[in-house]
């Protein structure tokens, strides 16, 4: 598929972890689209968005692997971030993470 990265409403992503560090089935196509989309210069874009990558640390090699390279992406077609790359690691204060972005990103 093709992705129209110039938009008014900002995109806020959730991406949840997958054991071998792959797209959830959901989100392979649009991982894919967005990996082969052209570079453009930063903050070119008027998309505005935010990404929290959930995910399990004991997973090591694959941690949050796919919402870091969604952040880097969207960053690299020249979308605008509205906060910081953040994470909720199921073995380490994830409820407390989890409200801390949703604050941040309800505060705006």
């Amino acid at each position: 598929g093709k992705i129209q990265i110039d938009g008014q409403i900002p995109v806020v992503l959730i991406m949840v972890a997958t054991y071998n560090g792959h797209p959830p089935e959901n989100a392979a196509s649009f991982c894919k689209a967005l990996s082969e989309h052209p570079a453009s210069e930063p903050g070119k874009s008027e998309l505005q968005y935010a990404v929290l990558g959930v995910g399990n640390s004991q997973w090591v090699s694959t941690f949050v692997k796919v919402a870091k390279m969604v952040d880097k992406d969207l960053a690299r077609v020249g979308a605008q971030r509205l906060l910081p790359f953040e994470v909720a690691d199921k073995n380490d204060c994830f409820d407390q993470s989890v409200r801390s972005w949703k604050k941040a990103l309800f505060s705006m």
